[in-house]
C-alpha cells in the first residue's frame, strides 16, 4: 500500500511539474502561484487504490491575445507531454481533464477570433466560446483540434530536450519532497528560473 501511494505522489508530482515547465518555457503563459500533489485524494472502497489529484495554478489576466492563449493551451497540454515522457502513457483521467481545458482554450481562438474577429477575449475555460451548433460544424472541431495537437507536439517536442528534461524531475522530485505536497511561487521559480523561455 505504501509503495502505490508513493508511486501515485511522483506520478501527479511528475504531472503537475510538466504543467508548470510547460509554462516557463512559453513567454506567452501566465506566471505560476503554485504546485500540489495533493488537491484532493480518492480512495476506493477496498483501500488499495489511491488517487492524487494535483493542480498547478497559474495568475490570471484581463484580457487574452491569440499569443497568451496559445501560451495556455501549451500550459495545460503540459501534463500529457511529462507523462508520455516518463511513463510512456498519460493517466487517463488527468489527461482528458487537461486536453479538455485545452480544447475550451483553443475555442476562444478558432470562434471568438477568427470567426467573430475579436482581438482579445476574456478566457472562461469553463464555458468555452463556440455555440453548440459551431461545435457541431466538423471543420470547427478539426480547427480547434489542430491547435491543441500542435501545442501538444511543440511541448513533446521540448520536453525531450535533457535540461528541460532534467528540471522537470527537479521540481517533481520538490514537490514530493515537500511536507505539504505543495510549493509556492517563490519555490517553484528557485528551479522554473533555471530555464529560458522558447
Amino acid at each position: 500500500m505504501q509503495g502505490e501511494i508513493v508511486s501515485e505522489i511522483h506520478r501527479v508530482s511528475l504531472h503537475e511539474a510538466g504543467h508548470a515547465v510547460a509554462c516557463r518555457r512559453n513567454k506567452d503563459c501566465n506566471a505560476i502561484r503554485f504546485i500540489t500533489a495533493a488537491a484532493g485524494v480518492d480512495v476506493k472502497e477496498d483501500g488499495k487504490r489511491y488517487h492524487y489529484h494535483g493542480k498547478t495554478v497559474v495568475a490570471g489576466r484581463e484580457s487574452y491575445n491569440k499569443q497568451q492563449i496559445l501560451g495556455q493551451i501549451e500550459y495545460f497540454v503540459g501534463s500529457t507531454a511529462s507523462e508520455l515522457l516518463f511513463f510512456a502513457a498519460p493517466f487517463v483521467p488527468g489527461m482528458e481533464c487537461d486536453m479538455h481545458f485545452a480544447r475550451r482554450a483553443a475555442e476562444f481562438i478558432v470562434c471568438a477570433m477568427e470567426e467573430d474577429g475579436m482581438k482579445t477575449v476574456q478566457l472562461d475555460i469553463r464555458k468555452g466560446s463556440c455555440s453548440k451548433e459551431r461545435l457541431a460544424d466538423p471543420e470547427i472541431q478539426r480547427r480547434i483540434q489542430h491547435y491543441v495537437a500542435e501545442a501538444l507536439q511543440r511541448v513533446t517536442a521540448d520536453f525531450q530536450n535533457e535540461e528541460v528534461k532534467s528540471i522537470i524531475k527537479e521540481l517533481a522530485f520538490k514537490v514530493f519532497r515537500s511536507e505539504t505536497l505543495t510549493l509556492q511561487t517563490a519555490e517553484v521559480y528557485s528551479v522554473l528560473d533555471k530555464l529560458s523561455t522558447r
